[in-house]
């Protein structure tokens, strides 16, 4: 099949598939435990354990799994390969930085598991502060590195998401220009950000400006913090485990 057919394809499949999803009212859970559950100091969690908890989410019924990153550690990557094949009805995803080598990791990680059930969450810092301090990069320079690693991690998984870290404190008109990059790339778009009622307050406000110039909502749009929030889908980690 010539490729770029098959891109097209698979490009209207998944936008029935989204538009199936928002007509349906059904809020699908997005879980981020096994990863994002570790930040609190103090906490961790053996392979083994994220396995067993993986198994409890299943049969909870949660939608997709933030598996785990695993760029950061030989441990997370045993734990998905453990999930490979044991956690058959959520999709699986990995963390990954808007680095090839992580992607890559993630590929090898999740290697095994269906095409539908398994995919990549990319992030990358796009708020001034962490433009200049923590990656010392221009504007230009992050939305070269959106496009390119979004386009290649889209080359090896069907299901691609980017989200700009520190987003609630990123400018609202290069907020755009980030997640046009992410769509032009093929892949989804996540708001991600902390900070309780401060992040909801604002939320609002920022989703409203994002609607028009990129829409959104028809690239499966999400955010979380300490309190989960959403359209369509909400991320959560348990609250047992803690969060920073």
């Amino acid at each position: 099949m010539d490729r770029t057919f098959r891109q097209r394809l698979e490009d209207r499949v998944r936008q029935a598939i989204i538009s199936r999803h928002r007509r349906s009212g059904v809020v699908l859970f997005s879980d981020t435990t096994l990863r994002d559950g570790e930040q609190m100091p103090g906490a961790t969690l053996e392979p083994h354990e994220k396995l067993q908890i993986a198994l409890a989410l299943e049969r909870a019924g949660v939608h997709s799994l933030d598996a785990g990153f695993p760029a950061s550690s030989e441990a997370d990557v045993e734990a998905i390969r453990l999930m490979v094949g044991r956690v058959r009805g959520p999709v699986l995803t990995a963390l990954c930085r808007t680095v090839r080598s992580d992607v890559d990791a993630a590929d090898r990680a999740l290697e095994g598991n269906p095409v539908h059930k398994r995919g990549v969450s990319l992030f990358c810092g796009t708020s001034p502060l962490h433009r200049t301090y923590k990656l010392g990069k221009s504007r230009a320079e992050i939305l070269k590195l959106i496009t390119e690693t979004v386009g290649y991690a889209a080359e090896r998984f069907r299901i691609v998401a980017f989200s700009p870290e520190d987003a609630s404190r990123t400018e609202l008109d290069f907020l755009c220009e980030c997640y046009r990059e992410a769509i032009a790339g093929r892949g989804g778009i996540a708001q991600y950000g902390r900070g309780g009622e401060r992040l909801l307050r604002g939320l609002y406000k920022t989703l409203k400006y994002l609607g028009n110039p990129v829409l959104c909502f028809d690239n499966f749009a999400y955010t979380y913090g300490q309190l989960g929030y959403l359209s369509s889908v909400i991320s959560y980690q348990l609250s047992v485990i803690g969060d920073k």
